[in-house]
């Protein structure tokens, strides 16, 4: 297939020309559609990363303040230890539903 504007071969999974930067697709609402489905995973991808970390930091400081205020210390490591572990639970069921939906 080629640019309808500017005559430049595409590839099968172009959605612009890489040219000019027409848009592939007639229907402009598909290819915001498009746009928008990457830019989805990607937030899913970013939240669940600042979601797994965030409980590493807790952990981390509540290890670093445990001299000072060791039933703080101690409420926040079970906190975050239990909160690691549900992160760990939902990834792995997560990745294996998300291969499986693939099959």
């Amino acid at each position: 297939m080629y640019c309808r504007e500017c005559g430049n071969e595409l590839g099968s999974n172009d959605l612009f020309c890489g040219k000019c930067g027409a848009a592939r697709i007639q229907n402009q609402q598909s290819v915001a559609q498009a746009v928008n489905t990457t830019s989805n995973n990607t937030d899913k991808v970013l939240y669940g990363v600042v979601g797994f970390f965030a409980p590493l930091v807790g952990l981390i400081l509540s290890l670093a303040t445990k001299k000072d205020k060791p039933e703080a210390a101690k409420i926040g490591i079970i906190v975050s230890v239990i909160r690691l572990v549900l992160n760990l639970i939902y990834f792995v069921f997560y990745f294996l539903f998300s291969i499986y939906s693939y099959i």
